[in-house]
């Protein structure tokens, strides 16, 4: 739990500028719009008394206290939607076609699964009447755009997966075209992928080196690594995208801080959105991933390990053996 201020939502509601309480305080204009914004960190009593007589109101009403879970709004509202992405596979040559068109086959990642399955494990552990709503894109959807809008319009969202629906979704909240690695300075990271898997994306491009998994977009320095392992211990990463939607008094049902939450986990690989997942859910990373700021998306990176035993498998028989998210990224000194 954490204390924010009401005195953006007090300010409208009685229709007093920021110009007309700092001269009826004696406040400067810069503290009171840091405290409507609510990024203040300290604030005197003397301060707190005369924005209280100036409006007037009680202490009680000006701050209040709220969740910093990124699942307190779907625990709020009992419901959440679940998008994963499918490719549609079609089995070239297949001897059955005899001819005909075979019908393509939606493939989902297993591990993009294991991460749907651990989010909505925990979040009926949490509450077991909230209602998770699976919704599966797949590939080359022409009705992507509308389904992007829709998750930005009501309601809250968890993405799993790095897919053209996530790409989008992003790309939306980051007010950026999807698919244009022209616009990489916009992100805070990004995927670094061998150019023998490179895809087209906003938030990734191909690596110079053998070096490939997340890194910084300041720095180009790698933060959190994938590597592919026949035995042993691995790597792979994630990278977790957090917006908190503003709710419209309008469109309220519960308290003062209803708002919707958008969340997408996006991995290196499927075993990195599964690990992502693991992250998500962890207590040890509520804070981390709560955005201090309404209607700004925040973007944090996850590093993985994994084990795989000896031996030939004829299935990915990887385990993740930790998750954790990087929550202090220094850039390189100059």
């Amino acid at each position: 739990m954490q204390i924010r201020t009401r005195l953006d939502e007090i300010m409208r509601a009685k229709g007093i500028s920021t110009a007309e309480l700092s001269r009826r305080t004696g406040i400067s204009r810069a503290v009171i719009a840091d405290l409507r914004r609510d990024c203040w960190e300290r604030v005197s009593r003397n301060t707190l008394a005369r924005i209280c007589q100036a409006l007037p109101i009680t202490f009680n009403d000006l701050f209040e206290l709220y969740d910093t879970s990124i699942f307190a709004p779907i625990r709020l509202h009992g419901d959440v939607t679940i998008h994963f992405g499918s490719d549609a596979v079609t089995r070239a040559g297949d001897s059955r076609a005899s001819g005909r068109t075979v019908l393509s086959e939606p493939m989902t990642d297993g591990w993009d699964l294991r991460g749907v399955v651990a989010i909505t494990d925990y979040l009926h552990e949490v509450d077991p009447a909230i209602c998770c709503r699976l919704v599966e894109h797949p590939r080359q959807d022409s009705a992507v755009r509308d389904g992007v809008l829709k998750v930005f319009a009501d309601g809250d969202h968890i993405l799993i997966g790095w897919n053209q629906f996530s790409e989008e979704v992003v790309c939306h909240a980051h007010a950026v075209p999807p698919y244009s690695p022209a616009n990489l300075g916009v992100f805070e990271f990004a995927f670094k992928r061998d150019r023998r898997h490179a895809v087209s994306s906003s938030f990734g491009s191909p690596a110079n080196n053998g070096n490939v998994g997340i890194v910084s977009v300041a720095t180009g320095e790698l933060v959190a690594r994938h590597t592919l392992v026949t035995e042993g211990q691995g790597d792979d990463c994630a990278l977790i995208v957090v917006e908190r939607v503003f709710r419209p008094v309008v469109r309220r049902e519960n308290r003062r801080d209803d708002e919707n939450i958008i969340l997408a986990i996006l991995g290196y690989d499927g075993m990195g959105t599964a690990a992502g997942a693991e992250a998500a859910i962890s207590k040890q990373f509520e804070q981390a991933l709560y955005p201090a700021e309404r209607g700004k998306p925040m973007m944090k990176v996850v590093a993985a390990t994994y084990a795989r035993p000896p031996g030939p498998s004829s299935v990915d028989n990887r385990k993740v053996t930790s998750a954790r998210v990087l929550e202090k990224i220094f850039e390189k000194r100059s």
